[in-house]
């Protein structure tokens, strides 16, 4: 018998069916309290304006659970120490299903004093992404047993048998994970009004599978 140890994969571009938009509202002042004050009344409006897309159904869910504030002492020019800084930032993440109001939700928000956007996160749905990865890892067991019987040919073995087949990185420490989303997007400023664009080009995800076959008689 002769043993064939091989790596399957599979990969496909699907169309993005959420985003994620983490924010955050953010003031500096020469007063804690100040920069505190404003950095809710700014979350408060912001979770207004979420709660409302929500409501229509343009939002799926978000959070609001990252509070930090700190201080520090900026320097002139000549190296003296300046009176303290306190900075407060609050943070929220929304995802959003309806792209059609994502746009002009952060060309809104993004124009906002204490505001700041962070980078977009592209996924598919929850619930698809498990049929995804099932459709994925048949094809990729597939391709393992293409590659193992390329192999078997190639010394005449003849016909493979799956011994094992396992989850990219179970049969040998230190492999890469199985599977991820990689998304990709654009962003682009119109040509004629001063709006923002926002397409997704897709989420791509990857699954590998790792094969153990063998071939010939015993």
């Amino acid at each position: 018998m002769t043993e064939f140890v091989v790596r399957g994969t599979a990969s496909h571009i699907f169309a993005a069916e959420s985003v994620t938009v983490p924010l955050a509202a953010e003031f500096e002042d020469s007063k804690s309290v100040v920069a505190h004050e404003k950095a809710v009344a700014l979350q408060s409006e912001l979770i207004a304006a979420v709660r409302d897309l929500e409501a229509a159904g343009g939002v799926a869910r978000w959070t609001s659970d990252r509070v930090h504030s700190h201080s520090y002492h900026p320097t002139d020019r000549d190296g003296r120490v300046q009176p303290a800084v306190h900075h407060t930032s609050i943070g929220l993440s929304v995802e959003f299903t309806d792209f059609d109001v994502l746009a002009p939700f952060m060309d809104a928000w993004g124009a906002r004093d204490g505001v700041q956007l962070g980078t977009l996160h592209w996924d598919v749905l929850r619930d698809n992404r498990i049929d995804y990865e099932d459709e994925l890892r048949i094809a990729a067991v597939h391709d393992a047993m293409r590659k193992a019987q390329a192999y078997a040919d190639a010394v005449g073995a003849g016909a493979v048998r799956a011994l094992v087949i396992a989850d990219s990185g179970m049969m040998s420490a230190g492999a890469e994970p199985s599977h991820g989303p990689v998304p990709r997007f654009a962003l682009a400023a119109s040509a004629g009004a001063p709006a923002l664009e926002i397409q997704s080009s897709g989420v791509e995800i990857r699954v590998s599978v790792d094969g153990r076959f063998e071939a010939g008689t015993r």
